[in-house]
């Protein structure tokens, strides 16, 4: 049982079950008290010239476990406690917390993983540009607490239409980026047209009256050996295009209106 804890440190939810550092000190303080208990029994017993017998080794094991391994028991209680919190602290640091997205530093490191590991022969996929239209304006009409919002609804749809693989961060202040890993501009596309989709339906639900909440997406393909900074201002030239379009639009080297 020991053994199977010091290599299964999380569930298949993500949750701490045991730290194997925490497993292996534990492990080696226990086995140490029980020696040095053992050890001075054998002692005492060599020095008084008594016969040591199998009861009193025993009884002396039972012992020293009765009150080492609450100790120690409490000690892993605290250590998983302390670590979980760690953990949790840690991923509130990579995230977005408004949108519920990677933020820009975070999504930069998972992207830049991608492309680093595609090698300088193949395509890390497709880079996805995401921009809210006429933010300011529904910022100033609807105040900051529904622009607020608005940038939630969209942070949420983006992870309702992508994958677990995917990578997304929130780039500015209405700004989003998606890396679709191993995806073809084509697929690329598809996507970008779920999304605007699903943005458009969740951010219809929000208390905005006939006002529509629209995005404009712009797309470039990663191209084997190419930084994640040139595939992000590809995408971006392709977002001005689209807003250069009349927004509420997906551009990926030729425009494509969204009825």
């Amino acid at each position: 049982m020991l053994c199977c804890m010091m290599y299964q440190t999380v569930n298949e939810s993500g949750e701490v079950i045991m730290p194997t550092k925490v497993v292996l000190i534990t492990s080696a303080i226990y086995a140490g008290l029980l020696a040095m208990s053992e050890f001075c029994l054998f002692y005492w017993h060599a020095s008084s010239g008594t016969t040591l017998t199998i009861e009193q080794i025993t009884v002396t094991a039972l012992i020293t476990s009765a009150v080492s391994l609450p100790a120690i028991g409490y000690f892993v209680y605290r250590s998983e406690d302390a670590l979980a919190n760690l953990k949790r602290l840690e991923r509130i640091s990579r995230m977005d917390t408004l949108t519920g997205v990677l933020n820009r530093r975070s999504f930069e490191e998972q992207a830049n993983g991608h492309i680093s590991s595609s090698g300088l022969d193949a395509s890390a996929g497709t880079f996805l540009f995401i921009d809210v239209d006429h933010f300011k304006a529904l910022n100033d009409e609807f105040g900051h607490l529904m622009g607020d919002k608005i940038l939630g609804a969209v942070g949420a749809s983006l992870m309702a239409g992508t994958y677990r693989t995917d990578v997304i961060g929130r780039l500015g202040a209405d700004e989003f980026g998606v890396l679709l890993p191993n995806t073809t501009i084509e697929d690329g596309v598809k996507v970008a047209e779920r999304l605007h989709r699903v943005i458009a339906q969740n951010c219809h639900a929000l208390d905005l009256g006939e006002q529509d909440v629209t995005v404009s997406i712009g797309l470039a393909p990663h191209r084997a050996g190419t930084s994640l900074a040139e595939v992000m201002r590809a995408a971006d030239r392709q977002l001005l295009a689209a807003k250069k379009a009349g927004r509420d639009q997906i551009c990926a080297n030729t425009l494509r209106p969204v009825a």
